[in-house]
């Protein structure tokens, strides 16, 4: 186990164990409280629709290309990625996964064991869908196996406990920490994503948290959303029926997102190709996704612009 991940499952466990003062803050209450208002808010203005294949959102050729573009070839917007060569020319390099996704789970002392086995879960639902759609490995490491994504489930004391260890412990993640710890209370979860290899970004790692607070309801909706980010759509997009829509519309993985992630697990594409060398490809590979996970009756070639 590498630094990175001794950090986020070994030392923040020890933070979580040895942490027995408050961090400040809001109280866990007054928390609760507010998201249970943006959640009712949310779905009474159109949004949080779970619905996969809307008849409201049609999907052409062209908005499959431009949704690829738009979530795999640029930054994600306000995290600090350790991905220093992407984050200087955005647009033209390609980061997924080639090694196995294993997820490990964190937990803060205080979360209930239905809390828990909700959330492991939801957890498990969505990584299912994403080995079915885009081929790749990704399960949940039994106890004390390897890993190389940590999911936590943390309450802001200890989400400021677990972020003041991380920057106190390692060289590698500082300002990450604190970024953890000082999380604005209007971002509901988040991933942070590590490179495994500078030169071809690769994605190597990962940390997905998950604040405690939230109704349990938000747990599948951030599985959704941050485990498609997970896979290397890095950023948000206009465009829709995705569940990175910017307006937060769609809380499930879409048909959308289903093709693009296929296509981006498409053997013909790799880490650190560029948009140039990608561009060409994309029409072929966007085809044999829709072919393969049979969506075809779905999808027009007439342009569509697919916005909100």
């Amino acid at each position: 186990m590498n630094l990175i991940h001794k950090c986020l499952l070994g030392l923040g466990s020890l933070a979580l164990a040895a942490c027995t003062q408050p961090g400040g803050g809001v109280p866990d209450e007054e928390l609760r409280s507010y998201y249970a208002f943006a959640f009712q808010d949310l779905e009474q203005s159109g949004g949080n629709r779970s619905d996969t294949r809307p008849s409201d959102a049609p999907i052409s050729t062209t908005l499959i290309l431009s949704a690829f573009q738009d979530l795999a070839f640029d930054t994600f917007d306000g995290q600090r990625l350790i991905l220093p060569q992407r984050a200087n020319d955005p647009r033209n390099v390609l980061s997924r996964w080639e090694d196995p996704i294993r997820l490990a789970f964190l937990f803060g002392p205080d979360i209930t064991p239905a809390q828990r086995t909700r959330f492991r879960k939801a957890v498990a639902d969505v990584s299912r869908q994403l080995r079915r759609v885009t081929g790749h490995s990704i399960t949940i490491a039994p106890e004390g196996t390897p890993f190389n994504v940590t999911v936590a489930l943390l309450d802001r004391k200890d989400q400021r406990a677990f972020g003041r260890v991380i920057d106190r412990e390692s060289e590698t993640m500082r300002g990450i920490g604190s970024g953890i710890a000082e999380s604005d209370v209007d971002t509901f979860c988040f991933v942070e994503p590590f490179a495994k290899d500078q030169e071809a970004l690769e994605l190597g790692g990962a940390l997905v948290l998950i604040k405690a607070e939230l109704p349990e309801d938000f747990y599948e909706i951030c599985a959704h959303e941050e485990l498609m980010h997970l896979m290397g759509m890095l950023n948000h997009t206009d465009l829709r029926p995705s569940v990175l829509n910017s307006d937060q519309e769609f809380s499930k993985i879409t048909i959308l997102d289903d093709i693009i992630l296929a296509m981006l697990y498409d053997r013909r594409l790799k880490s650190g190709m560029s948009w140039g060398e990608v561009t060409p490809l994309l029409p072929t590979i966007a085809s044999d996704a829709v072919r393969r996970l049979g969506v075809g009756r779905f999808v027009t070639n007439t342009p569509s612009t697919g916005g909100t």
